[in-house]
């Protein structure tokens, strides 16, 4: 068991950290101190706003004024979490890695089935990673660790992606907690205490204000870049400061999940605030790297889950701002605040909502109900081409002929069995899925060592007459 030992200086740390004002590279606005930033609760990951009136500003049970156009928050919350640990990958540990990795790159399905990790309930799939840099890469549903040669002394020793999809049902919390074992079996000794290299910070919502005839000019910001995309001709949202340290999006969510066909829970989450069905839901987002972070204060982790309230503040009220064009005015700074975002950027983060569930599972399988709907759609077609229109004559007969088709093709060209071909798809697929065990599981390898020790000393007592 490795030990986690806290970083250099870092003894006795206080659950929040002091905040320091800085200035955001690009703009003259001092960095308001996140802490005082909106004087909120801790945050949910998934913090709703059905509460206290339409907009959830107002203390529970208090009747708003209704205010033309203002915005429905469905949502809140931290959608990426990228984190580093110093420390020292084992030695033993990152052999393993050398040879799993090895089995990866190799051109033999049957070799990269075998590229997994098994850890603490997760079956990583091992992949190839940047040689200079982290050159073993473990990834499931959950967690993606690049992890760094034991030769480096200069980068960390873990490089840490927690999933959007772990934060959205668990909490940025626990998964931090269920990252800590596991981190525990890879390195020899690390610090406790992780940097947060960047975030991703997010407010879903709701409005009727048309956001694709908004002027460019509206977005008063010292960022170089501010982007409209479309798809199909269909406006799908704003893009200011790619590339940046920091950098924000403005996008039509429902488009994104339609489109992708990921991330349906998001609907539940939607549903469960008040969601309209009629309007599309938009997801304004801010991604902070490690430089902002930093200027701001956020040193710890503790402190990052304090203050979401004030970096938000910050990103919405210093570095961006949506103003009404005034023709008149060539001075965008004297411009009002367009209504919408002055609602945007006044959100509290509280812990007024739960996550998703409790149960996770870290695989990554695709959805069922579409393998089934291919399934059905190949089945009707076969059974179209071929004049059929009964259920289980068509399914007899379509699936007689895929097996007489792949029987044929394994043995002619791919020199093998049909039963050897499925069983090495099925594995193929396990480990990018991390749902099929292709190798032996360690902790069950203990386990039975461990049982077969207690039976020998038995053996040897019994022998004895003992």
């Amino acid at each position: 068991m490795s030990k986690r030992q806290p970083g250099p200086g870092r003894a006795g740390q206080k659950e929040v950290e002091d905040q320091t004002a800085g200035v955001l590279p690009g703009t003259d606005a001092p960095a308001p101190a996140p802490a005082d930033a909106g004087g909120d609760a801790n945050p949910c990951n998934t913090a709703s706003h059905s509460y206290g009136g339409e907009n959830g500003k107002g203390e529970e049970g208090e009747r708003e004024e209704q205010i033309p156009d203002r915005p429905k928050i469905l949502r809140v919350g931290m959608d990426s979490l990228y984190l580093s640990f110093q420390g020292e990958i084992l030695p033993a540990v990152e052999q393993e890695l050398g040879e799993k990795k090895h089995l990866a790159q190799s051109r033999r399905k049957e070799d990269q089935a075998l590229a997994q990790y098994p850890v603490k309930g997760h079956l990583f799939e091992v992949r190839p990673g940047r040689e200079r840099l982290f050159p073993y890469v473990l990834e499931d549903g959950a967690y993606r660790i690049s992890l760094a040669s034991g030769e480096s002394r200069r980068l960390p020793f873990a490089y840490v992606k927690v999933s959007s999809d772990l934060l959205a049902h668990k909490g940025a919390e626990v998964a931090l907690n269920e990252l800590t074992p596991i981190l525990d079996e890879l390195a020899g000794q690390y610090e406790l205490f992780p940097t947060i290299s960047r975030i991703d910070l997010f407010a879903d919502f709701q409005t009727t204000v048309d956001l694709g005839k908004l002027e460019r000019e509206a977005w008063v910001t010292r960022a170089e870049g501010v982007d409209s995309y479309s798809r199909n001709s269909r406006f799908s949202g704003w893009v200011i400061g790619a590339g940046g340290q920091i950098s924000a999006r403005l996008y039509d969510k429902t488009l994104e999940i339609i489109q992708k066909k990921h991330k349906p829970y998001l609907f539940d989450l939607w549903a469960r605030a008040g969601m309209n069905p009629e309007l599309p839901v938009w997801r304004l987002e801010f991604q902070l790297r490690r430089e902002v972070l930093d200027q701001l204060g956020i040193r710890s982790f503790s402190s990052l889950l304090q203050n979401q309230g004030g970096i938000w503040g910050y990103a919405t009220q210093n570095w961006l701002r949506l103003a009404e064009t005034q023709k008149g005015d060539s001075n965008r700074g004297r411009w009002p605040t367009h209504p919408l975002w002055a609602e945007l950027s006044e959100i509290r983060w509280r812990l007024d909502d739960v996550p998703l569930e409790r149960k996770y599972s870290p695989a990554r399988p695709p959805s069922e109900e579409r393998l089934l709907r291919l399934f059905m759609a190949a089945l009707t077609s076969f059974m179209a081409i071929h004049g059929l229109t009964n259920y289980e004559a068509g399914l007899k007969a379509f699936l007689g002929r895929c097996t007489v088709f792949h029987e044929a093709r394994c043995e002619q060209k791919l020199n093998t069995t049909l039963e050897e071909w499925v069983e090495l798809e099925a594995r193929s697929k396990g480990r990018r899925f991390n749902s099929l065990r292709n190798v032996p599981d360690p902790e069950e390898e203990i386990k039975i060592s461990d049982e077969a020790d207690v039976n020998a000393i038995d053996y040897s007592k019994a022998s004895r007459g003992e």
